[in-house]
């Protein structure tokens, strides 16, 4: 798991000075779990905010209309659409006020209010457009929404319409072309989602939370969304993603068609439902620009514990309530995971788990999805999924920026740096929004209801991308002790402090031993060790600001045995390839691991099926994806279960 400490937490270094440069960021390798406090590390991509639009209220989102005019379309959770001109003027007349159709919004805090806006792909030559907005309701008095316990009456409906430009001014749309499509009533004033948008396919998707409150209605009395909650209801709307046909000829009773491909279109359950088990999936994206793989990432806002984030098939059931994020979930002890919960859906459809996920102590309180980024001014991210979280306090704006960082394919959620130097986003992150040319805008408020003129749009634009410190270590038991060694990449200006922390058969890990400028220094012996125990090592280095913890390395040490090790690789150094050689004691969880100067995994050798003793593999330089590195100094680690050793190859082109 990723961990680290920030600067302002808890050090093994607390009395050192921080001096190094904050463009720094970390990477830390660590086999245990993050400890109370952790936080999402920083990431090596260093971005800054230019602002587009200000004076605005609560903007949701950011879009185009794909004509080639520059403009940008922004929607106002208050009910308003604006327009950004393509000379960058915030146009003073909305493009479309639909405030009088929509609840009163509350001045607190409010979920509702106009959620989502679509442009249709042809909107260029059929000037159409589609809105999801909270309408009004009376409700019956019965209702949950009537009874909130005392916070917000929020009985209500979400709608989706569909509107027209108007003929006379490319700039307003006509209010009286609305045609509702789509209406479901919702039980409490929250957890609406409301995202709109186009597929590669055609198709229009748009998504409903689960009806609001807490545990999905389960631990209402009596159960407020039914018996089974939503979530796992496939014959209500709530609780999906829902996909559309805007263009065929409408399904009998209906204002659209149903797309034949919708996983409940011939049989039991809701027709237009695509994807379901959501609890609040606010923001959703398609990676749909220049080069993009068509991937559907759903960001689904968690209760009190996990935020997750979500790459969406066809059918695809996404666990709620049964579970939350990788993790089960009790709606009538929320708060406690149990050990155990069905792994299948109502249907015996396998519940299906996130790509990342976060806990609250991580990294904040509401997942926000954002864009893969297609765009041509920064394209030392293309490729790159940028999100974030609403904040880390209900009552104090701090918003988190996040990307997804690929580890030998596999992703991790990395922190944007924010400007020279590093400094928090300060606002209530509310939305993302994509231009044209695919460049990612920011939404973001000082308020945290839809009031005040504190809302600002920004686009995002990378600085830099500096180096990745890391941290590696190996340890062997040999006769007079356990022998370390290690080594710090990316120490820009050197690092400050280094300790060895030990436990001792599973103890509390302590510090051992500590340099103050130790660039010279790169191993260490352990003499205090006694044949039959087993050692746990990690090393902590200080560089300025950053705290590097390495991975944990476990030594078992037993009298008279030769432990695994590595053999110098032959050649070295190599073009095109090199034979990487070892001696292994156990294979079990045996692997090779090759890291690049960075300290990022670029390869993985699974060992476990390689008969003990003397081996080999050949690494021929190319990554996980089969795709050429380039020339450097690479790390090559062995982990084994009785030892790990590292030494360093260099590959020539």
């Amino acid at each position: 798991m990723i961990h680290c400490v920030r600067p302002n937490g808890r050090s093994v270094f607390s009395h050192f000075s921080h001096t190094a440069s904050v463009l720094l960021a970390i990477v830390l390798l660590s086999v245990a779990s993050s400890p109370s406090g952790a936080v999402i590390p920083q990431g090596n991509i260093v971005v800054e905010l230019e602002t587009v639009a200000s004076g605005l209220v609560s903007p949701l989102g950011v879009t185009h209309v794909n004509d080639g005019s520059g403009r940008l379309f922004i929607w106002e959770q208050t009910g308003q659409i604006r327009i950004v001109d393509g000379g960058g003027v915030l146009l003073p007349t909305p493009f479309l006020d639909i405030s009088a159709s929509m609840v009163g919004l509350n001045s607190f805090f409010d979920e509702r209010g106009l959620l989502g806006l679509a442009f249709h792909p042809n909107y260029a030559s059929n000037g159409r457009f589609f809105v999801r907005y909270s309408a009004p309701r009376a409700g019956d008095p019965a209702e949950p929404c009537n009874d909130p316990a005392g916070f917000i009456v929020g009985c209500h409906s979400e709608v989706l319409a569909e509107f027209q430009v108007s003929a006379a001014d490319p700039n307003v749309a006509d209010p009286s072309s609305e045609i509702i499509l789509f209406s479901v009533d919702e039980p409490q004033f929250n957890h609406n989602s409301g995202e709109v948008a186009f597929g590669p396919d055609g198709f229009l998707y748009f998504t409903l939370g689960d009806g609001g409150g807490a545990n999905d209605g389960l631990a209402d009395l009596p159960p407020s969304h039914g018996p089974n909650g939503n979530g796992q209801n496939v014959d209500t709307a709530l609780g999906s993603m829902i996909r559309i046909d805007v263009d065929s000829t409408p399904a009998p009773g209906l204002p659209y068609a149903i797309p034949p491909g919708n996983p409940f279109a011939s049989g039991p359950g809701l027709d237009e439902i695509y994807a379901y088990g959501f609890r609040n999936a606010y923001k959703f994206s398609f990676d749909n620009g220049p080069g993009g793989t068509g991937d559907l990432y759903v960001a689904d806002v968690g209760q009190d514990l996990i935020e997750e984030l979500n790459i969406v098939t066809n059918g695809g059931n996404y666990g709620w309530v049964t579970r939350e994020g990788f993790n089960c979930f009790d709606p009538l002890n929320p708060g406690t995971p149990p050990a155990n919960c069905p792994t299948t859906g109502p249907l015996g459809e396998p519940l299906l788990d996130p790509i990342v996920e976060y806990t609250h102590v991580e990294g904040g309180l509401s997942i926000v999805g954002g864009f893969v980024y297609r765009g041509l001014m920064n394209p030392t991210i293309t490729g790159t999924y940028v999100f974030g979280d609403f904040s880390g306090d209900f009552f104090i704006p701090s918003g988190r920026l996040y990307y997804l960082a690929d580890a030998a394919g596999s992703p991790e959620i990395r922190e944007l740096q924010l400007g020279v130097p590093n400094a928090p986003y300060g606002l209530y992150l509310k939305g993302f929004g994509e231009d044209q040319m695919g460049e990612i805008y920011v939404c973001g408020s000082s308020e945290l209801a839809p009031t005040g003129s504190g809302g600002v749009v920004q686009r995002l634009r990378v600085l830099d991308v500096v180096p990745v410190v890391s941290a590696q270590l190996a340890a062997r038991s040999t006769a007079d002790g356990v022998s370390l060694e290690w080594n710090v990449a990316n120490a820009i200006g050197g690092v400050d402090e280094i300790a060895i922390l030990r436990g001792v058969d599973g103890g509390t890990n302590q510090v051992i031993a500590n340099w103050s400028n130790p660039n010279s220094i790169d191993d260490w012996t352990d003499v205090d060790t006694q044949f039959g125990r087993e050692y746990h090592y990690r090393l902590v280095a200080q560089v300025g600001d950053l705290e590097i913890r390495s991975e944990e390395i476990v030594v078992a040490r037993a009298p008279g045995r030769t432990l695994s090790h590595l053999v110098s690789n032959v050649p070295n150094p190599f073009n095109p390839a090199t034979q990487l050689r070892f001696q292994l004691v156990s294979t079990q969880g045996a692997s090779l691991r090759i890291f690049d100067a960075a300290g990022r995994l670029v390869r993985t050798f699974d060992l476990s099926d390689q008969p003990a003793g003397a081996g080999s593999v050949v690494w021929n330089g190319t990554d996980e994806r089969g795709h050429g590195v380039a020339s450097g100094v690479y790390t090559v680690r062995l982990v084994a279960t009785d030892a790990s050793d590292i030494q360093r190859i260099a590959l020539i082109r």
